[in-house]
Protein backbone atom coordinates (compact mmCIF):
# COMPACT_ATOMS: atom_id res chain seq x y z
CA UNK A 1 0.00 0.00 0.00
CA UNK A 2 2.93 2.37 0.65
CA UNK A 3 4.11 1.99 -2.49
CA UNK A 4 1.05 2.74 -4.48
CA UNK A 5 0.78 6.05 -2.91
CA UNK A 6 4.20 7.04 -3.72
CA UNK A 7 3.99 5.84 -6.71
CA UNK A 8 0.59 7.94 -6.91
CA UNK A 9 2.42 11.07 -5.14
CA UNK A 10 4.91 10.81 -7.87
CA UNK A 11 2.47 11.20 -10.71
CA UNK A 12 0.75 13.85 -9.18
CA UNK A 13 3.37 15.89 -8.76
CA UNK A 14 5.23 15.38 -12.27
CA UNK A 15 1.85 15.93 -13.53
CA UNK A 16 1.52 19.30 -11.48
CA UNK A 17 5.14 20.39 -13.06
CA UNK A 18 4.63 19.46 -16.47
CA UNK A 19 1.41 21.60 -16.25
CA UNK A 20 3.45 24.89 -14.61
CA UNK A 21 5.79 24.26 -17.26
CA UNK A 22 3.41 24.54 -20.00
CA UNK A 23 1.78 27.72 -18.30
CA UNK A 24 5.22 28.66 -17.82
CA UNK A 25 5.68 28.47 -21.57
CA UNK A 26 2.86 29.78 -23.13
CA UNK A 27 0.58 31.60 -20.25
CA UNK A 28 -2.19 33.07 -23.36
CA UNK A 29 -3.20 30.00 -24.22
CA UNK A 30 -3.79 28.92 -21.10
CA UNK A 31 -5.01 31.73 -19.31
CA UNK A 32 -7.47 32.28 -22.32
CA UNK A 33 -8.73 29.04 -22.10
CA UNK A 34 -9.51 28.69 -18.35
CA UNK A 35 -10.79 32.44 -18.44
CA UNK A 36 -13.02 31.44 -21.64
CA UNK A 37 -14.38 28.53 -19.77
CA UNK A 38 -14.06 28.84 -15.75
CA UNK A 39 -15.04 31.17 -13.44
CA UNK A 40 -12.48 31.85 -10.70
CA UNK A 41 -14.73 29.96 -8.24
CA UNK A 42 -13.76 26.34 -10.10
CA UNK A 43 -9.84 26.97 -9.69
CA UNK A 44 -10.92 25.94 -5.93
CA UNK A 45 -13.64 23.33 -6.78
CA UNK A 46 -11.11 21.50 -8.56
CA UNK A 47 -8.56 21.81 -6.02
CA UNK A 48 -11.10 20.10 -4.05
CA UNK A 49 -11.45 17.50 -6.69
CA UNK A 50 -7.87 16.67 -7.24
CA UNK A 51 -7.97 15.79 -3.40
CA UNK A 52 -10.82 13.44 -3.81
CA UNK A 53 -9.38 11.61 -7.07
CA UNK A 54 -6.08 11.31 -5.50
CA UNK A 55 -7.50 9.95 -2.14
CA UNK A 56 -9.65 7.30 -4.80
CA UNK A 57 -6.83 6.34 -6.47
CA UNK A 58 -4.41 6.11 -3.98
CA UNK A 59 -6.35 4.34 -1.23
CA UNK A 60 -6.36 6.84 1.30
CA UNK A 61 -9.56 8.15 2.41
CA UNK A 62 -8.11 10.78 4.82
CA UNK A 63 -7.81 12.61 2.14
CA UNK A 64 -11.42 13.12 0.77
CA UNK A 65 -11.75 15.31 3.71
CA UNK A 66 -9.60 18.07 3.04
CA UNK A 67 -10.83 17.81 -0.72
CA UNK A 68 -14.70 18.06 0.30
CA UNK A 69 -14.00 20.68 2.56
CA UNK A 70 -12.35 22.90 -0.07
CA UNK A 71 -14.62 21.65 -3.18
CA UNK A 72 -17.70 22.67 -0.99
CA UNK A 73 -16.29 25.99 0.16
CA UNK A 74 -15.36 26.35 -3.69
CA UNK A 75 -19.60 25.61 -4.38
CA UNK A 76 -20.60 28.01 -1.51
CA UNK A 77 -18.07 30.94 -3.36
CA UNK A 78 -19.75 29.65 -7.27
CA UNK A 79 -23.24 29.95 -5.64
CA UNK A 80 -22.24 33.38 -4.68
CA UNK A 81 -19.90 34.70 -7.28
CA UNK A 82 -23.25 33.64 -9.64
CA UNK A 83 -25.83 35.63 -7.49
CA UNK A 84 -24.33 38.20 -5.62
CA UNK A 85 -25.42 37.03 -2.43
CA UNK A 86 -22.44 37.11 -0.47
CA UNK A 87 -24.35 38.26 2.32
CA UNK A 88 -25.31 34.01 2.49
CA UNK A 89 -22.16 33.58 4.26
CA UNK A 90 -24.23 34.62 7.55
CA UNK A 91 -24.99 30.79 6.93
CA UNK A 92 -23.55 29.06 4.56
CA UNK A 93 -20.83 28.82 6.96
CA UNK A 94 -22.87 26.41 8.67
CA UNK A 95 -22.26 23.63 5.79
CA UNK A 96 -18.60 23.17 6.62
CA UNK A 97 -18.70 20.40 9.39
CA UNK A 98 -21.13 18.88 6.26
CA UNK A 99 -18.49 18.98 4.55
CA UNK A 100 -16.13 17.56 7.11
CA UNK A 101 -18.82 14.68 7.13
CA UNK A 102 -19.31 14.11 3.72
CA UNK A 103 -15.26 14.11 3.35
CA UNK A 104 -15.29 11.41 6.32
CA UNK A 105 -18.38 9.78 4.51
CA UNK A 106 -16.88 9.42 1.28
CA UNK A 107 -13.38 8.42 3.19
CA UNK A 108 -14.92 5.56 4.66
CA UNK A 109 -15.82 3.93 1.25
CA UNK A 110 -12.47 4.72 0.18
CA UNK A 111 -10.44 3.13 3.04
CA UNK A 112 -11.01 0.53 5.47
CA UNK A 113 -9.39 2.20 8.21
CA UNK A 114 -12.04 4.75 8.28
CA UNK A 115 -15.04 2.63 8.40
CA UNK A 116 -16.01 3.44 11.96
CA UNK A 117 -15.89 7.03 10.82
CA UNK A 118 -18.84 6.38 8.47
CA UNK A 119 -22.06 7.14 11.15
CA UNK A 120 -20.21 10.20 12.46
CA UNK A 121 -19.84 11.42 9.14
CA UNK A 122 -23.42 11.03 7.76
CA UNK A 123 -24.82 12.06 10.92
CA UNK A 124 -22.49 15.88 10.63
CA UNK A 125 -23.87 16.03 6.95
CA UNK A 126 -27.51 15.31 7.90
CA UNK A 127 -27.02 18.07 11.11
CA UNK A 128 -25.44 20.16 9.11
CA UNK A 129 -27.52 20.47 6.16
CA UNK A 130 -30.81 20.82 8.43
CA UNK A 131 -29.27 23.60 10.03
CA UNK A 132 -27.98 25.10 6.95
CA UNK A 133 -31.87 25.17 5.33
CA UNK A 134 -33.15 26.20 8.40
CA UNK A 135 -31.11 29.24 8.73
CA UNK A 136 -31.62 30.13 4.90
CA UNK A 137 -35.41 29.59 5.86
CA UNK A 138 -35.03 32.50 8.44
CA UNK A 139 -32.50 34.79 6.18
CA UNK A 140 -35.11 34.77 2.98
CA UNK A 141 -38.61 36.62 3.56
CA UNK A 142 -40.71 34.58 0.61
CA UNK A 143 -43.23 32.35 2.23
CA UNK A 144 -43.01 29.56 -0.44
CA UNK A 145 -39.54 28.86 0.28
CA UNK A 146 -39.82 29.02 3.75
CA UNK A 147 -42.41 26.43 3.35
CA UNK A 148 -40.46 24.24 0.98
CA UNK A 149 -37.38 24.45 3.51
CA UNK A 150 -39.14 23.19 6.48
CA UNK A 151 -40.70 20.64 4.43
CA UNK A 152 -37.52 19.54 3.45
CA UNK A 153 -36.00 19.46 7.26
CA UNK A 154 -39.14 17.96 8.25
CA UNK A 155 -38.05 15.17 5.63
CA UNK A 156 -34.11 15.01 6.74
CA UNK A 157 -35.23 14.83 10.17
CA UNK A 158 -37.44 11.73 9.54
CA UNK A 159 -34.24 10.40 7.45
Amino acid sequence: MGERRNIVGGIVLILLGAFFIFWQLAPQSLTGWFDQYFSWPFYIIGTGLIFILIAIVSGVGGLAVPGSIIGGVGGILFYQNMTGDWVSWAYAWVLIPGFIGFGMLLGSFISRDMRQERKTGLSMFVISTIVALALWAAFHTGAVGQNVVWAVVLILIGV
